[in-house]
């Protein structure tokens, strides 16, 4: 199967690690040993696109270069990761039409409160388009599944429940100890945390954790927490 891949959010080579770009890569590369042609036909970003309209002659360029490139290649299937409110998908669903194939989104989350605001209301909109148009929709969170189901027909969505492999995470007792020795700690109860030091939410939630150790630190429990991650945020 030939197609064409698409992540208006991150493209697969950003800089920036995160839990979105991990499934992004991992689904490409799912699809890559199953035999599958899957090609990545634009980086374009489409984040806060409806307001930078210095983007919008790139968008419409973009537009006909990949179905200038790609429509001689009778691809079968137009494949969309992650499309939402900040990023909606503005190429998939014109360029699959023109090139009369399937619309396929994995992970796309509808949220009606984003069009009370009218910052992310031009967004709500261009996604709620795009999550229409789609043959199919597929999550990986229960939450967006319901949501789908207001504005997508149930036939046309599949939950995906997130999984992990039980024999990865078994407990290992000598690194346990080592762990130990190296961070010079005790038999004190250990609160392990991994996070992302990014802007927003991610730094605030480790600042909820820090907050709710150093209270429980207070009230005579004995614990060490132990932060694993890196960002810009480090330093604060």
């Amino acid at each position: 199967m030939r197609i064409c891949f698409y992540a208006p959010f991150k493209p697969l080579d950003h800089a920036h690690p995160s839990g979105d770009l991990v499934i992004a890569t991992g689904l490409y590369n799912f699809l890559l040993r199953q035999g599958c042609q899957i090609r990545q036909v634009s980086r374009l970003r489409s984040r806060w696109i409806f307001w930078k309209p210095w983007l919008w002659p790139l968008l419409l360029t973009e537009r006909q270069r990949i179905y200038g490139k790609y429509s001689r290649n009778h691809m079968d299937l137009w494949l969309t990761y992650h499309t939402y409110y900040k990023a909606p998908d503005l190429i998939g669903p014109k360029l699959s039409r023109r090139m009369k194939i399937p619309y396929v989104i994995f992970q796309g989350i509808y949220s009606t409160k984003r069009k009370r605001d009218w910052r992310t209301w031009p967004g709500y909109i261009m996604n709620k388009k795009s999550l229409c148009s789609a043959h199919h929709v597929f999550t990986n969170r229960h939450e967006d599944w319901v949501n789908l189901r207001r504005i997508v027909s149930e036939k046309r969505i599949t939950y995906v429940a997130p999984g992990i492999f039980p024999e990865d995470f078994r407990f290992d007792t000598g690194a346990r100890a080592e762990l130990r020795r190296q961070w010079n700690i005790g038999d004190e109860s250990v609160v392990l945390t991994a996070a992302m030091f990014r802007p927003g939410v991610k730094t605030q939630g480790l600042v909820l954790v820090i907050r709710a150790c150093s209270e429980l630190c207070r009230q005579g429990h004995r614990l060490q927490l132990v932060i694993a991650g890196d960002g810009n945020e480090k330093v604060r």
